[in-house]
Protein backbone atom coordinates (compact mmCIF):
# COMPACT_ATOMS: atom_id res chain seq x y z
CA UNK A 1 0.00 0.00 0.00
CA UNK A 2 1.63 3.66 -1.53
CA UNK A 3 1.29 6.32 1.22
CA UNK A 4 0.80 9.71 0.37
CA UNK A 5 3.76 11.66 2.35
CA UNK A 6 3.87 16.03 2.64
CA UNK A 7 6.98 17.15 -0.01
CA UNK A 8 9.84 18.41 2.21
CA UNK A 9 9.48 21.86 0.04
CA UNK A 10 6.81 23.72 0.75
CA UNK A 11 4.20 23.80 -2.00
CA UNK A 12 1.62 26.36 -0.37
CA UNK A 13 1.90 29.32 -1.11
CA UNK A 14 0.06 30.21 1.59
CA UNK A 15 2.62 28.98 4.13
CA UNK A 16 5.19 31.32 5.76
CA UNK A 17 8.10 28.57 4.38
CA UNK A 18 7.17 29.13 0.85
CA UNK A 19 9.63 30.26 -1.30
CA UNK A 20 8.49 30.48 -5.31
CA UNK A 21 12.00 30.09 -6.44
CA UNK A 22 11.52 26.03 -4.64
CA UNK A 23 8.63 25.43 -6.04
CA UNK A 24 8.42 22.44 -9.35
CA UNK A 25 5.79 24.55 -11.39
CA UNK A 26 7.75 27.83 -11.03
CA UNK A 27 10.97 26.69 -12.64
CA UNK A 28 9.62 24.25 -15.28
CA UNK A 29 7.27 27.38 -16.41
CA UNK A 30 10.87 28.97 -16.33
CA UNK A 31 12.56 26.45 -18.07
CA UNK A 32 9.79 26.31 -20.61
CA UNK A 33 9.24 29.63 -20.83
CA UNK A 34 12.73 30.05 -21.92
CA UNK A 35 12.91 27.20 -24.09
CA UNK A 36 10.15 28.35 -26.41
CA UNK A 37 11.97 31.83 -26.64
CA UNK A 38 14.87 30.28 -27.96
CA UNK A 39 13.06 27.70 -30.26
CA UNK A 40 11.14 30.62 -31.95
CA UNK A 41 13.72 32.80 -32.23
CA UNK A 42 15.29 29.57 -34.29
CA UNK A 43 12.48 28.93 -35.94
CA UNK A 44 11.28 32.50 -36.91
CA UNK A 45 13.54 33.06 -39.66
CA UNK A 46 12.08 29.45 -41.73
CA UNK A 47 8.55 30.76 -41.28
CA UNK A 48 7.62 28.61 -38.34
CA UNK A 49 6.42 28.77 -34.55
CA UNK A 50 7.10 26.81 -31.23
CA UNK A 51 3.30 25.82 -31.60
CA UNK A 52 3.68 24.26 -35.84
CA UNK A 53 6.91 22.29 -34.41
CA UNK A 54 4.91 21.08 -31.98
CA UNK A 55 2.09 19.16 -34.20
CA UNK A 56 4.78 18.29 -36.97
CA UNK A 57 6.70 16.49 -33.98
CA UNK A 58 3.11 14.48 -33.30
CA UNK A 59 2.66 13.72 -37.14
CA UNK A 60 6.14 12.77 -37.65
CA UNK A 61 5.49 9.98 -34.81
CA UNK A 62 1.82 9.36 -34.96
CA UNK A 63 0.10 10.39 -39.17
CA UNK A 64 -2.02 10.95 -39.38
CA UNK A 65 -3.40 12.61 -36.06
CA UNK A 66 -6.67 14.01 -35.98
CA UNK A 67 -7.37 17.18 -34.84
CA UNK A 68 -9.19 16.19 -31.41
CA UNK A 69 -5.47 14.10 -31.00
CA UNK A 70 -3.07 16.97 -31.64
CA UNK A 71 -5.09 19.09 -28.94
CA UNK A 72 -4.81 16.36 -26.09
CA UNK A 73 -0.90 15.60 -27.64
CA UNK A 74 0.18 19.50 -27.48
CA UNK A 75 -1.99 20.43 -24.82
CA UNK A 76 -3.10 23.41 -26.84
CA UNK A 77 -7.03 24.47 -27.42
CA UNK A 78 -8.83 22.69 -29.82
CA UNK A 79 -10.08 25.60 -31.64
CA UNK A 80 -6.68 26.72 -31.75
CA UNK A 81 -5.04 23.56 -33.62
CA UNK A 82 -8.17 23.29 -35.84
CA UNK A 83 -6.71 27.55 -37.05
CA UNK A 84 -3.08 26.17 -37.11
CA UNK A 85 -3.92 23.49 -39.07
CA UNK A 86 -5.63 25.47 -41.44
CA UNK A 87 -2.90 27.80 -41.84
CA UNK A 88 -0.84 24.99 -42.24
CA UNK A 89 -2.70 23.57 -45.36
CA UNK A 90 -2.86 26.97 -46.73
CA UNK A 91 0.73 26.89 -46.21
CA UNK A 92 1.43 23.55 -48.15
CA UNK A 93 3.09 22.05 -44.97
CA UNK A 94 -0.46 19.62 -44.03
CA UNK A 95 -3.31 17.97 -45.71
CA UNK A 96 -6.53 17.21 -43.93
CA UNK A 97 -9.18 14.35 -44.99
CA UNK A 98 -12.73 13.53 -43.02
CA UNK A 99 -10.95 10.65 -40.96
CA UNK A 100 -12.30 7.10 -42.17
CA UNK A 101 -12.79 6.09 -38.16
CA UNK A 102 -14.92 9.09 -37.49
CA UNK A 103 -16.57 11.14 -40.09
CA UNK A 104 -17.15 14.00 -37.37
CA UNK A 105 -13.36 14.38 -37.22
CA UNK A 106 -10.54 15.16 -39.31
CA UNK A 107 -6.80 13.55 -40.30
CA UNK A 108 -4.18 15.63 -40.68
CA UNK A 109 -1.21 14.21 -43.07
CA UNK A 110 2.15 15.80 -43.31
CA UNK A 111 2.61 16.82 -47.62
CA UNK A 112 6.12 16.49 -48.90
CA UNK A 113 6.71 20.31 -48.41
CA UNK A 114 5.92 19.64 -44.77
CA UNK A 115 8.75 16.82 -43.91
CA UNK A 116 11.00 19.07 -45.98
CA UNK A 117 10.20 22.05 -43.30
CA UNK A 118 10.26 19.39 -40.58
CA UNK A 119 13.86 18.07 -41.49
CA UNK A 120 14.90 21.96 -40.93
CA UNK A 121 12.63 22.38 -37.67
CA UNK A 122 14.07 19.07 -35.98
CA UNK A 123 18.00 19.94 -36.60
CA UNK A 124 17.02 23.72 -34.99
CA UNK A 125 15.13 22.16 -32.33
CA UNK A 126 18.03 19.85 -31.98
CA UNK A 127 20.47 22.18 -31.60
CA UNK A 128 18.93 24.04 -28.58
CA UNK A 129 17.80 20.64 -27.06
CA UNK A 130 21.62 20.07 -26.48
CA UNK A 131 22.09 23.22 -25.83
CA UNK A 132 20.03 23.03 -23.09
CA UNK A 133 20.80 19.61 -22.24
CA UNK A 134 24.28 18.87 -22.51
CA UNK A 135 26.07 18.87 -19.25
CA UNK A 136 23.26 16.33 -18.15
CA UNK A 137 23.27 12.73 -17.12
CA UNK A 138 20.84 10.29 -18.87
CA UNK A 139 19.73 8.90 -15.66
CA UNK A 140 18.63 12.33 -14.66
CA UNK A 141 16.95 13.12 -17.90
CA UNK A 142 15.11 9.77 -17.01
CA UNK A 143 14.16 10.91 -13.62
CA UNK A 144 12.42 14.57 -14.72
CA UNK A 145 10.36 12.55 -17.51
CA UNK A 146 9.53 10.14 -14.70
CA UNK A 147 8.60 13.11 -12.21
CA UNK A 148 6.82 15.39 -14.98
CA UNK A 149 4.87 12.17 -16.31
CA UNK A 150 4.10 11.87 -12.63
CA UNK A 151 2.84 15.26 -12.30
CA UNK A 152 0.95 15.42 -15.36
CA UNK A 153 -1.11 12.59 -14.36
CA UNK A 154 -1.96 13.89 -10.64
CA UNK A 155 -3.23 16.59 -12.69
CA UNK A 156 -5.10 14.46 -15.12
CA UNK A 157 -6.81 11.86 -13.72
Amino acid sequence: MSKTTEPKVSLDPTKDDFDYQTSPFYNLARVLSLYHQRLDAALKPVGMDVARWRILTILEKREPATVTKLSTETMIRISTIAKLVQRMAAEGLVDTRPSTEDARSTDVFLTELGREKMAVVFQKARAIAIQACHDIETDDLHAVNVITRKIFSNLNP
